[in-house]
């Protein structure tokens, strides 16, 4: 008890914080939704930067190996780190349509998964959601690959809007909750 008293008291410093964060998160989620291509196009040059930094990594580790065949696989993880990043760095629009395909094609496969194992699962009471979303994946996914490349200006950008703003509104509400939660 004592414990759960100190994590709310601690907690209770960093409430204003915690909607400030949510209220920057917001406002990026609308600037995103306002323009999902930049937006798109960002998320793209950041996985490119995140794909530079791990064949980076990769290589270096290479040399840290102690035998030979160690070696040239992370050589070889390098090179495919440090190409497709330094694509998607020097092609953000083709790089942005891919992951969009990509992302299309991981929603039907995660869809289908997710519709697969709420028939396998016992009922319970949130069974029908896992079956709606299921169905709402494998939508999402077929609509953005059928749509494709032409969707590739938005989706991506409209997505991290959404998610921006969801994430938002979630630490707003915790800052608030525990601000004004109950001594414990």
């Amino acid at each position: 008890m004592a414990n759960a008293k100190l994590a709310l008291a601690e907690a209770r410093k960093s409430w204003p914080w915690m909607v400030v964060l949510g209220v920057a998160l917001i406002l990026g989620g609308i600037a995103a939704l306002g323009r999902p291509l930049a937006a798109g196009v960002a998320v793209t040059l950041f996985v490119g930067w995140l794909m530079v930094f791990a064949g980076a990594s990769h290589l270096l580790g290479a040399f840290a190996c102690r035998g030979f065949g160690q070696m040239l696989l992370r050589l070889v993880l390098a090179l495919i780190y440090l190409g497709a990043g330094i694509w998607l760095l020097t092609a953000p629009a083709k790089g942005l349509a891919l992951l969009t395909l990509v992302l299309g094609i991981a929603l039907i496969v995660v869809g289908v998964t997710t519709f697969i194992y709420a028939f396998a699962l016992p009922y319970f009471v949130g069974k029908g959601l896992l079956f709606l979303s299921g169905i709402f994946s494998i939508l999402f996914g077929i609509v953005i690959w059928v749509k494709w490349p032409l969707s590739s200006a938005l989706v991506i950008g409209i997505l991290l809007g959404i998610r921006l703003m969801v994430a938002g509104w979630s630490f707003v509400a915790l800052g608030l909750a525990v601000k004004n939660a109950p001594d414990a």
